[in-house]
């Protein structure tokens, strides 16, 4: 009987543990930052350093469909990204003037070196990567006019006077 416990108890732990146990990262809630764009409210994690523009959205397996990431830039420019070491597919946005510059969508993980790279061609003074599907289900198209958060344009003004 009393083997009987102790595995049962064993088999409970494992059981606790699978639950509990995570595969990967998903984005975390974010603040009170986001943009809206195509009357779709998203909240964004803000890449405003070069810590977080390097890191990106790296190591996520998983965010909402009302969730993403922008990045700020101090001045408008040439940019070029690309999917190292990401888990999931993005839809990825550039914007300049709080317009769409261009759209790369459902871009794949990079499965093998060297990377395919995802170009502005054009200047641009941000970037939004959403979950991917995101800009066909909401129909964003190049020209659509987006509009930051308060508090998204503050760090972007920040940015520019430094």
């Amino acid at each position: 009987m009393k083997k009987f416990f102790i595995i049962i108890i064993c088999i409970l732990i494992l059981f606790v543990y699978q639950m509990t146990k995570t595969n990967g990262a998903s984005l975390k809630p974010v603040s009170t930052d986001f943009v809206v764009i195509n009357n779709q409210k998203v909240f964004l994690d803000v890449a405003d350093t070069r810590e977080k523009v390097t890191q990106g959205l790296m190591g996520i397996d998983s965010i909402a469909e009302n969730q993403g990431m922008v990045f700020l830039f101090k001045k408008s420019d040439y940019k070029t990204f690309w999917m190292k070491n990401m888990k999931i597919p993005l839809d990825i946005v550039f914007i300049s003037n709080e317009k769409i510059a261009k759209i790369y969508n459902e871009v794949p993980v990079c499965e093998k070196y060297p990377c395919p790279l995802y170009e502005s061609k054009y200047k641009i003074d941000s970037v939004i990567e959403f979950k991917n599907g995101f800009c066909e289900k909401y129909n964003v198209k190049i020209g659509d006019k987006i509009t930051f958060s308060r508090n998204i344009k503050l760090k972007k003004a920040g940015l520019k006077e430094n």
